[in-house]
């Protein structure tokens, strides 16, 4: 069973002979620290996830235009229009929606939140068409790392380009990574424009957090157990200036590097395809079941 924060602090401690130089709090920082960079180290598998991303199809409404006047007005706006994409008519240009007074009217802006008049003539009754483009991913993501079947695009050039260049399509061709909405959240673009609703898999890394006690390490917990012993060693070489400290440090490094390898091929073999694929055995009867040889780690 895998360790959680408050087992390994203890364990730390005890590591140091429950010295009285080193605190609780003392460990605590260290072991954030400490599992930050270890996360870095390697491409954990139990940071690894994903999630389905449902597009919205593109929405034509009949709106009010006044000559440089940035609100539009028009009974089918709604609150989720927030940020995305309007056509007007036929114009080459799109604006990205700043706001919205709900079955009521919407202020034209564009990518920086800056409000944008219309140059167009009043017009009290035109078809307009509205694309979502940008999606959140998920609370926990840190960072995506792939959306299988599209190709990653540059934000800044997506940025660059001629907004008269960007057409519908289905599916899209491209994504990018387009900062974080209001809350926090990692947020992708889509290009060309979906033309339709579908199901798009997004894979991403894991935020990690290891602020709580109940926090567990996303790989094994022996490795944080020595990084963090090898800090807290140093910490009272630093502080109490006994050499003993020293070479305890170094006693703990040696484990961290040994465990640290054994856990990275551990989590290459749990990556790994199976060894073998054979037919499920049994006495003297068939079945269309299979087992599979893999290697299988369990976390502690």
């Amino acid at each position: 069973m895998a360790a959680d924060k408050s087992t390994i602090r203890t364990q730390i401690l005890s590591l140091c002979g429950n010295n009285v130089a080193i605190t609780a709090s003392d460990v605590n920082v260290m072991l954030v620290a400490d599992d930050a960079e270890i996360l870095e180290s390697f491409t954990w598998s139990r940071r690894k996830a994903w999630t389905i991303l449902n597009t919205v199809a593109p929405t034509s409404i009949t709106i009010g235009v006044t000559n440089a006047s940035a609100t539009v007005t028009g009974a089918g706006f709604t609150a989720a229009m927030v940020g995305r994409l309007i056509r007007i008519g036929g114009d080459d240009a799109y604006y990205r929606i700043a706001s919205v007074v709900v079955g009521v009217s919407a202020v034209l802006g564009d990518s920086a939140g800056n409000s944008i008049t219309y140059p167009g003539d009043t017009d009290t009754a035109i078809s307009a068409r509205i694309w979502q483009h940008v999606y959140t991913v998920s609370s926990v993501a840190e960072i995506v790392t792939d959306v299988p079947g599209l190709e990653e695009f540059d934000k800044f050039l997506l940025d660059r380009l001629d907004p008269a260049n960007i057409s519908e399509g289905d599916p899209p061709v491209y994504w990018c990574h387009y900062g974080r909405d209001s809350s926090g959240y990692l947020q992708i673009a889509l290009v060309p424009l979906p033309s339709a609703a579908r199901s798009l898999r997004v894979e991403f890394k894991k935020v990690a957090t290891f602020s709580s006690d109940t926090d567990v390490p996303l790989y094994r917990s022996d490795v944080l157990k020595w990084k963090s012993a090898e800090s807290a060693a140093a910490f009272l070489l630093a502080k109490t200036g006994d050499q003993a400290w020293a070479a305890l440090a170094d006693r703990y490094h040696s484990r961290y590097n040994d465990a640290l390898e054994a856990a990275k091929d551990d989590d290459r073999l749990k990556q790994s395809l199976p060894t073998r694929i054979g037919p499920e055995p049994g006495i003297g009867m068939r079945s269309d079941e299979f087992q599979l040889d893999h290697d299988v780690w369990a976390p502690y």
